[in-house]
């Protein structure tokens, strides 16, 4: 009977024993609340936007409320001082001067060169441009902007493949009385090994991205190109240059149906004009080397004597043009300098007046220039002699400047006597009637604009609970080319 009482009793006290016992194990809690206790781990997925800060603080990463308001506000980051995809400027001659209150804007895509022309006979002239980048995508088309009583605009404008292009010339390269066109580029297509160039023929139909001739220049695509009747069969050829070499599209030679006749020539350079220098009825060729100026002189059947070159010494060549400026019946050479040698680009660029032998007898005419890139000569009043006009791309890293034309005094030309048309970072013009009044405008084209570099201006839009931001509730700071940001408390104040 003793025995049974005493387990009763030890019965009543297990439960009351195992209670005390929970009940002290629950008090001991684990805590972590310092710095130290917590930097040695880490958040979980619902912690990943908090941190633990040097004061002891569980803080959010991603603040996004910078007042401490409780509403949530926006942050704008300004990612660099200059501009990309500049439009392309058209200005009109008047008849006396290239206005610059005429502008005319056309939407561009980091535009590098052109030409003007009437391409599908309806006797306005249109424009075609070559892009080289769109910011950081170099695959962008050719445009084709078609002339009418209208002007241009986008709506009429077709596009061709394209890519990271330079050059863009026109010529009957297949005798059927229509203008085609030869693109400077390296373009990627999956049908190729290497980057190639391309001829677009024009057709009644106009143009296609399939009607086309590819072409590839020992792995590469063409860097410049020119057109003219070299081989003098009435039909217009092709010459289209690298850094190294020079290659002559002959139409005799049967080049632009079989690309293994092209001939060859062990130079080349970055821009290629063609003229008669010489005066001996033959085209001979000028490119812009690492050297200077090499001129070579043409054959009567379309080839060239490279062992009879000339070499006009120039540093930082940009472009190259033929023109007689001071009508004595020789073509002269113009130069764009777009640096001096130690690099400044406030330089100038050349007249290298022509004396029927070596360019030695008659003095070079020295023309003040700024980071010139491109050079074109017509003769824009209708006296006679033709005007120079010098597309600028930039000084240091400022790229809006006030590109040149230079009028022609009889022969020559002074810093005085000039007209100031705004670009922004260009990198060719380009010299034709664009409205159809019989007078020749100037286009410029035009890659990136304004400064590259320095300070520019960040904004915080206050919010205010109702989800409407206005600039009356916003705050500016001075940032300089942000491509990313992330905010904290990094003083660590709360």
């Amino acid at each position: 009977m003793i025995q049974v009482k005493n387990y009763f009793i030890l019965l009543l006290i297990l439960p009351l024993l195992l209670f005390n016992f929970l009940q002290i194990h629950a008090q001991s809690v684990w805590c972590q609340a310092s710095f130290n206790d917590f930097k040695d781990g880490s958040f979980l997925d619902a912690g990943s936007n908090c941190y633990v800060s040097a004061n002891d603080r569980i803080q959010i990463i991603t603040r996004w409320d910078f007042n401490n308001d409780g509403n949530l506000d926006i942050l704008l980051p300004a990612g660099h001082g200059h501009t990309e995809k500049e439009n392309t400027y058209i200005y009109l001659n008047n008849g006396q001067d290239i206005d610059g209150h005429s502008r005319i804007e056309l939407p561009g895509a980091g535009s590098y060169d052109g030409f003007i022309a009437d391409l599908n006979k309806d006797g306005f002239n249109d424009l075609a441009i070559v892009n080289y980048s769109d910011s950081h995508v170099k695959r962008v088309p050719v445009w084709i902007y078609f002339g009418s009583e209208k002007g241009f605009s986008p709506q009429n404008r077709i596009e061709l493949p394209s890519e990271a292009g330079t050059a863009i010339v026109s010529g009957d390269f297949n005798n059927d009385s229509l203008l085609d066109i030869a693109v400077g580029c390296q373009y990627v297509d999956k049908d190729f090994d290497t980057p190639i160039s391309m001829i677009y023929w024009n057709s009644p139909n106009g143009f296609s991205s399939e009607n086309r001739l590819p072409f590839s220049l020992d792995g590469k695509g063409a860097r410049a190109l020119a057109s003219a009747d070299l081989d003098k069969d009435g039909i217009d050829d092709l010459i289209a240059t690298t850094r190294k070499k020079t290659y002559l599209f002959l139409s005799s030679k049967n080049a632009f149906k079989d690309i293994n006749d092209l001939i060859v020539l062990e130079s080349g350079g970055t821009a290629v004009s063609v003229d008669d220098i010489n005066n001996d009825n033959n085209i001979d060729i000028a490119l812009c080397s690492s050297n200077g100026i090499l001129i070579i002189p043409g054959q009567v059947d379309g080839t060239f004597d490279i062992d009879s070159s000339i070499l006009l010494p120039v540093s930082n060549a940009s472009d190259v043009v033929l023109k007689d400026v001071n009508k004595d019946g020789l073509v002269d050479v113009i130069v764009s300098v777009f640096s001096s040698p130690g690099g400044a680009t406030w330089t100038n660029s050349y007249v290298f007046y022509n004396d029927g032998k070596n360019f030695e007898t008659k003095k070079t005419l020295a023309i003040p220039t700024i980071g010139a890139s491109a050079v074109s000569c017509e003769d824009l009043n209708k006296d006679g002699f033709p005007e120079i006009v010098f597309s600028f791309k930039q000084v240091t890293n400022e790229k809006n400047l006030y590109s040149y034309v230079y009028w022609n005094d009889k022969g020559t030309f002074r810093y005085g006597n000039h007209t100031q048309l705004p670009t922004q970072g260009t990198l060719g013009n380009a010299i034709g009637d664009i409205n159809n009044d019989r007078l020749p405008d100037v286009v410029f084209f035009n890659e990136e604009g304004y400064l590259r570099d320095g300070p520019v201006i960040s904004h915080i839009y206050w919010g205010d609970g109702t989800r409407s931001f206005s600039e009356l509730r916003s705050f500016e700071f001075l940032t300089h080319h942000i491509f990313g940001f992330g905010h904290a408390d990094m003083d660590d104040d709360g």
